[in-house]
């Protein structure tokens, strides 16, 4: 596979990301309150959606370059922060999917579908399901604890 040739791969701006989140998990104090982090997310996003079109009709297959991503993750990460996850009861059943579907998704990614949107389509519901399938079947066949 040609991996650090192209940009939509996740190593060129994912440990952008990354550090984002670490960065807002570290601070002290709440970056923004929930209620503002949501309208503003929701705000960025929609812009997010602008770029999208706007970048669709020049250059249809590359969206591995879009700023408005960086606020409206850095809005989508405050308000997740602000929920309190940590104290529900499904915290670990959550953050068992994330690894999982972040481990899995790759596997799925070379399928040959051309369109961007139509391959995340097909990527999202299968690795969501494969992590839940994993998850259902860890508790009878044990070593599958490993993928997490």
């Amino acid at each position: 596979t040609y991996i650090f040739g192209i940009t939509n791969n996740g190593f060129l701006f994912g440990a952008f990301f990354m550090a984002m989140g670490m960065y807002i998990e570290k601070m002290k104090k709440p970056c923004i309150s929930g209620k503002k982090a949501l309208v503003l997310f929701i705000g960025s996003f929609i812009v997010l959606l602008i770029e999208i079109t706007a970048i669709s009709q020049y250059e249809p297959r590359d969206y591995s370059k879009l700023l408005a991503l960086i606020p409206c993750t850095y809005f989508g990460f405050c308000f997740f922060k602000d929920l309190n996850l940590k104290d529900s009861k499904i915290w670990i059943y959550l953050r068992n999917m994330s690894v999982l579907m972040y481990g899995l998704h790759a596997l799925f990614t070379e399928v040959n579908i051309e369109n961007r949107v139509e391959l995340y389509l097909f990527v999202l519901p299968v690795t969501l399901l494969c992590s839940v399938i994993i998850i259902l079947l860890q508790k009878r066949v044990k070593w599958l604890k490993i993928f997490y």
